[in-house]
């Protein structure tokens, strides 16, 4: 048994980031494999500008529950990855809006089958415990 497991409770944090480090390099791999270089950690942004359509970077940061920082530097990556377009608000230089460029929109639609595979494969291992497991998350 390694230390972490040994510590339980107290690694709570270590365990659920190796497994989200793990999950990322997987899903990164699996991209590969089928010919897309897409960086899995920026999906939640790019799925957010998919259903709801352009946003500011505030709006992103609310609508996912996470920091300035980490939406800043993912629309950077998929601005540079030629995924999204940032403007700024001309009423509020202070405030940017990220939108799915073309080639953004292309990717989707090819990585939409894997997502579909990815999903199915999440709900056989979750299985009856997804609901619990997920409610237990929140709780956190």
């Amino acid at each position: 048994m390694n230390h972490i497991s040994e510590l339980g409770r107290l690694s709570l944090g270590s365990r659920l980031k190796r497994l989200s480090d793990y999950l990322i390099t997987e899903v990164n791999a699996i991209y590969k494999a089928n010919g897309i270089n897409f960086e899995s950690s920026s999906f939640p942004l790019l799925s957010l500008l998919e259903k709801y359509g352009p946003q500011s970077l505030r709006d992103a940061e609310i609508k996912l529950g996470t920091s300035h920082s980490y939406i800043s530097q993912k629309a950077k990556y998929l601005q540079k990855s030629g995924l999204i377009e940032m403007t700024v608000d001309p009423n509020d230089a202070r405030s940017k809006y990220m939108a799915l460029s073309a080639q953004g929109i292309a990717l989707i639609e090819k990585m939409q089958p894997i997502w579909k595979s990815l999903d199915i494969a999440f709900a056989r291992l979750l299985g009856d415990h997804e609901r619990k497991i997920f409610q237990e998350l929140s709780k956190l």
